[in-house]
């Protein structure tokens, strides 16, 4: 299990499920995830406060894994509050965006290509040459530049289409079953772990502090995407090249920098 906090909001109306529990819908890195109260005073608090869908809030809870086939996961709540003013998180992120407008930006996800002054049209198509990249032992370190949670989102999609295509190749539904599970929980701990680490190195005031969690947080990608190269490896599938899964470890541009320039 995995303990988390975060800020979000809801996708869905509360609703009480057999005067046991209120179960509520949230986002998380751009997917949607079910959460259940169980805890009496949170479940007070939620009809209290009337807190409905579209509502933003601020959460601590525990994701729960699956212990039989056809249980769907689902994150305990155990603490709610409505985001009613701008909180710490927000100001430090507003903060490290003017202090490095050109590292920290909240447009859309883009991978930072190098400019061609014959491009005309001011568009280019990306290839792995134009990665903004640095080699670091072992691994290559390419720079992700924009939205955090479409970073977390890209990170998620590679993952599960490519379990997705290995539990395909699997003939007993017992592995099947198994192997969802069991990679379905290693990755939303994963991308939890990325947050927490992403929001201590955005909040962190001291640099020893800062770079323990950009040592973290990148421990935590390379993970990811080096057993998501490795069964990708495995399937001898192709992809068009501007989806192919490599060995790069993509990073987001703080991290990046912090990484590649300091650590």
């Amino acid at each position: 299990m995995t303990l988390f906090y975060t800020e979000t909001h809801l996708t869905s109306h509360p609703i009480l499920v057999k005067d046991e529990y209120v179960t509520f819908d949230i986002a998380f890195a751009m997917i949607t995830l079910t959460c259940r109260a169980h805890r009496p005073e949170v479940v007070h608090y939620l009809d209290e406060n009337r807190v409905r869908k579209g509502d933003a809030v601020c959460l601590q809870a525990v994701f729960m894994g699956v212990d039989k086939p056809g249980e769907a996961q689902y994150i305990s709540v155990n603490y709610i509050e409505l985001l009613s003013v701008q909180t710490g998180k927000k100001r430090k992120f507003q903060q490290m965006q003017q202090m490095q407008p050109g590292i920290m930006s909240p447009e859309a996800m883009s991978v930072q290509s190098s400019s061609s002054g014959s491009d005309s049209s001011g568009m280019s198509i990306l290839t792995p040459t134009g990665y903004t990249k640095k080699q670091k032992a072992e691994y290559t370190f390419i720079e992700i530049t924009g939205c955090f949670r479409e970073y977390l989102y890209m990170l998620y999609g590679q993952s599960t289409y490519v379990c997705d295509r290995h539990m395909d190749c699997m003939q007993d539904e017992h592995n099947r079953f198994k192997f969802y599970r069991e990679s379905r929980e290693l990755l939303v701990q994963r991308l939890a772990d990325m947050m927490v680490h992403y929001d201590h190195i955005s909040q962190a005031k001291d640099e020893s502090e800062i770079k323990l969690g950009v040592v973290r947080f990148v421990h935590v990608v390379t993970a990811l995407v080096s057993e998501t190269h490795a069964r990708f490896t495995k399937l001898n599938q192709t992809l068009p090249p501007c989806f192919a899964i490599d060995a790069m470890i993509p990073l987001p541009s703080i991290v990046f920098h912090l990484y590649c320039n300091s650590v």
